[in-house]
């Protein structure tokens, strides 16, 4: 039995929720997304970029727009990254390259850059432990991008965005990030 029949069935059982450990193929996206449009909470994953890439990524394996649009009601991408240790934590200037590239000088940056030295604890790598950077992506019911708050308490985009940079530079300013 392939992976498509095998939920075909499980939606011949009518659960309220469903969750597909990915989306690989349009088969799968197909039977997703229709089962969406029934009223089921459909929950997966879908390797992309960022969040909004989720769209384009369904679309290229042929689900039509209308379908797409109506059937999602949020996207969230996440990363992990690494957490500076907190026994070697020191503070550092970074290199102009660096600046540059968040269109900033010396003299107005508002916040302050740490990294890890390496220590015993975190076996010199400066790093112990991993946080997860989240961006989220909400639709309303006429498949638009909301801003209403509700997902995130941080919102660096109107449009119902929250960009995972701006979950970044927060862990940067809380010096948990480098």
């Amino acid at each position: 039995m392939i992976f498509a029949n095998a939920l075909r069935s499980i939606l011949r059982q009518d659960p309220d929720v469903i969750m597909i450990g990915e989306i690989r193929d349009r088969d799968t996206a197909e039977i997703a997304i229709l089962a969406a449009q029934t009223g089921h909470l459909v929950l997966s994953t879908l390797h992309t970029n960022n969040a909004p890439a989720t769209v384009t990524r369904l679309l290229n394996m042929g689900i039509p727009p209308y379908l797409v649009v109506s059937s999602i009601i949020g996207i969230i991408a996440q990363r992990l990254c690494p957490l500076i240790c907190n026994k070697c934590k020191e503070s550092y200037i970074p290199s102009d390259q660096w600046i540059s590239r968040l269109k900033m000088n010396y003299k107005n940056l508002p916040i302050k850059f740490y990294r890890g030295k390496g220590c015993n604890l975190c076996e010199n790598m400066g790093y112990f432990g991993r946080t997860c950077i989240s961006e989220v992506m909400e639709f309303n019911r006429k498949g638009e991008p909301v801003d209403d708050g509700t997902l995130v308490s941080f919102r660096a985009d109107a449009g119902g965005l929250s960009p995972a940079s701006a979950g970044t530079l927060n862990g940067v300013a809380s010096s948990i990030l480098t």
